[in-house]
């Protein structure tokens, strides 16, 4: 009778410890494109590019900056999960002449902004703006949603920092990064996604590709780690091995 229980605590501990283990969630990864992207052009407040198969950030040759908008969709989130890393990668595929890399900062953005379905041109240059594209001085074009601030409305302190590669992926990475898809995991109506900006007082122009480009590989991506909560009926399993446990231990103290 003795082994009998003995073996019996053994098992409902094992089986405790097996749905304990199972509590804890396992990390899951997610690979997301962006839900809306776009470049806006400091030279004219008229000019987007929210369909173009290309993005650009950086200070172009004449001297102008351009700064590229992304957001993702994190519906696909389980409500109150607790995001464990996020990276930001683009791939780059053209640069200004003879630059080797440059910095480029990740900020995130204040304010709620749009794409339209303006294309602008390969070689850096916008098209004219249309309903609903956002702009260096608007929001969304054709309304009275201006931004605060030319440029974009966005946080001072960047969330994410790196050296743009001459061609192939970049990457933005680290806690600051990963603290931005949390808060927008927690309050969805705060996703306004981030603005890449680059270092405007030298050339430092680099080309992207966009969310719209035919290759799937080199589109904008956010890959971000979650743990989801467990399900409630995790827990009531949990709390019935525990009591099990606790009976089977019980009654071999009273056996002994």
């Amino acid at each position: 009778m003795r082994m009998h229980v003995a073996k019996t605590a053994v098992a409902v501990a094992v089986l405790a410890a097996t749905i304990a283990g199972s509590a804890h969630a396992a990390v899951v990864t997610l690979e997301l494109t962006p839900s809306a992207d776009t470049t806006i052009f400091e030279e004219s407040a008229s000019s987007a590019s929210g369909a173009g198969a290309f993005s650009f950030v950086g200070n172009t040759a004449g001297g102008v900056a351009r700064r590229s908008l992304l957001r993702f969709d994190l519906s696909s989130v389980a409500p109150d999960s607790t995001v464990v890393s996020a990276t930001l990668s683009i791939y780059v595929n053209r640069v200004s002449s003879g630059l080797e890399s440059s910095a480029a900062s990740a900020h995130r953005l204040l304010a709620d902004w749009g794409e339209g379905a303006s294309d602008g041109s390969a070689g850096g240059a916008g098209a004219d703006a249309l309903a609903g594209d956002a702009t260096w001085s608007h929001r969304f074009w054709d309304t009275d949603a201006l931004w605060a601030s030319a440029g974009g409305d966005f946080a001072a302190a960047p969330s994410a920092v790196t050296n743009l590669a001459p061609t192939g992926a970049s990457f933005w990475t680290g806690t600051g990064l990963a603290a931005d898809v949390q808060a927008w995991v927690d309050a969805p109506a705060s996703n306004f996604g981030w603005i890449l900006i680059g270092n405007e007082d030298v050339r430092s122009a680099h080309r992207f590709y966009a969310s719209e480009s035919t290759a799937t590989s080199v589109r904008p991506m956010l890959r971000i780690e979650v743990a989801p909560i467990p399900e409630p009926s995790t827990y009531a399993m949990l709390g019935i091995g525990t009591v099990l446990v606790g009976l089977a231990v019980g009654r071999r103290r009273r056996i002994s």
